[in-house]
């Protein structure tokens, strides 16, 4: 019996000993998490280079107006520049020639020099009547009765409108007057007019937005 009592004892204390050591363990404060630097602050963004301010459209609109309504037509749905404006050599219009011809448009027939149109009495059309323009442009009569050649599309603006055609000669009759001698122009084809002789068109309603287009 006192051998028993004495080994219970034993296991006993040693039972103790291993609770009072567990209990310690976990009463010991826990180490600390490792502390995270913090990520780097993002570094402020370069400011973007500055871009030119772009150009300012000007926006050419029909309108009742006679000198506005011209400025529309040339510039528009007549395209004149296109061919009475010389070209730089990247190809665009040069502005301080707006309208002052020599722009060339050679073909097996014909070698063709736009006309200087701009209000210049020596090389220009500074010196013509309002009728004698018009009669130009739809007839392509000169003032000494012959007759330009193509590409210019005689054809087409002989149905033009007394209105629209006149508003033309006064938008042009505003434009920089330009000094620019023009090489004459050589065909091999006979000019002698495109068809029967126009003298008025009478305006088409703008209500009729079919015809008017046309």
């Amino acid at each position: 019996m006192i051998g028993t009592r004495g080994t219970r004892s034993a296991v006993a204390l040693v039972g103790g000993l291993i609770a009072i050591l567990t209990t310690a363990a976990c009463d010991r404060a826990q180490p600390p998490a490792p502390v995270t630097a913090p990520p780097p602050a993002a570094a402020p963004a370069t400011p973007a280079a500055a871009q030119p301010p772009r150009p300012v459209v000007e926006r050419v609109s029909d309108s009742t107006d006679q000198l506005l309504h011209g400025k529309y037509l040339v510039e528009t749905v007549a395209g004149c520049g296109n061919c009475h404006t010389p070209h730089q050599p990247d190809g665009t219009l040069d502005p301080n020639m707006a309208f002052a011809g020599a722009f060339v448009i050679e073909e097996p027939v014909f070698k063709a020099y736009a006309r200087n149109i701009t209000p210049d009495m020596e090389t220009g059309i500074g010196s013509w009547t309002d009728d004698q323009i018009v009669n130009a442009i739809r007839n392509g009569q000169k003032r000494d009765g012959t007759f330009y050649g193509p590409p210019m599309s005689f054809g087409w603006y002989k149905r033009m409108s007394d209105s629209d055609v006149r508003a033309i000669v006064a938008y042009i009759r505003t434009v920089k007057p330009v000094r620019n001698e023009v090489p004459p122009s050589t065909y091999q084809i006979p000019l002698n007019g495109y068809g029967p002789m126009v003298t008025t068109v009478p305006d088409v309603p703008k209500t009729d937005i079919v015809k008017y287009g046309e």
